[in-house]
């Protein structure tokens, strides 16, 4: 029986050879200096992009064995990193150094919620008590930076967009409206939350997928929705390394209006104007 990744070969080829270029083009960049990382605010933006790409592998993966339906909450989270990375570029300095104060804020939270609910987790060398107020310093120097670069900054308010996971104080909507990508939110971020919430609409799908799945086997793999759920993880890649190019100045324009052009021939849609 031919595998998942022979029945769609062409797509996935495409999505594999792209995902290789895009470590590609700022792995080698990194490791010969072109792309400095010798501030704090630079390093969020290349944390998206690998997980960018670790998530779009993974969903490669799933999609290759026959299990798209998990693989649709990885493809809206795919969105969610392209709007980060973009979002950032807009005030590369401030919204990094916003980025990474909130990985602080999150780390804080996650050492009290140890200390909390699993304290035996703890070791002789750990001290989350500690380790919480270093990252407490840390919120409180990063206030300070961001103060000199925008006086009007609030950071009594930006503790209560802590409290609603909102580090650049936007929703994921507000934050797609505000780089004028509303389309991106509403079609590859809400349709694929479906995916992530057991929203009864997917979840009948999968049912109706089984014909009998009680009687056969849920774990049983489909060909269902592994084309476009592929063409959709291209589509993010593309998309993040048009921006990395444009944002690192990377020169690699060319082959990736390449790769634009094969993706288009073989969705036979456009994926965006350049």
């Amino acid at each position: 029986m031919a595998s998942y990744k022979d029945k769609f070969k062409q797509e996935f080829d495409l999505v594999e050879n792209v995902l290789i270029f895009a470590n590609d083009l700022i792995a080698v960049k990194v490791n010969d200096g072109s792309i400095v990382t010798d501030k704090e605010y630079k390093l969020p933006p290349l944390y998206l992009y690998a997980s960018f790409l670790k998530t779009a592998k993974a969903i490669i993966i799933l999609c290759g064995e026959g299990f798209a339906s998990p693989a649709g909450s990885l493809i809206r989270s795919l969105a969610e990193h392209v709007a980060n990375f973009n979002f950032i570029h807009k005030s590369p300095e401030k919204n990094g150094l916003l980025f990474q104060r909130f990985a602080y804020v999150e780390k804080g939270k996650g050492f009290k919620l140890l200390r909390k609910y699993a304290p035996q987790l703890q070791s002789e060398e750990d001290d989350w008590t500690k380790d919480e107020v270093i990252s407490i310093e840390n919120i409180k120097r990063i206030n300070e930076e961001i103060l000199k670069l925008d006086p009007r900054y609030d950071k009594n308010k930006q503790e209560d967009y802590d409290t609603s996971n909102k580090w650049s104080g936007l929703s994921m909507k507000e934050m797609h409206k505000e780089l004028n990508a509303s389309h991106e939110y509403e079609t590859n971020y809400s349709i694929f939350s479906g995916f992530v919430h057991p929203n009864p609409y997917y979840v009948s799908g999968i049912m109706e997928e089984f014909n009998d799945v009680v009687k056969s086997s849920p774990l049983k793999p489909s060909d269902k929705d592994i084309k476009s759920f592929i063409m959709s993880t291209g589509r993010s890649l593309l998309i993040m390394v048009y921006l990395a190019n444009g944002f690192y100045h990377l020169n690699k324009i060319n082959q990736i209006e390449q790769y634009i052009k094969d993706y288009e021939a073989l969705s036979e849609s456009r994926l965006f104007k350049l």
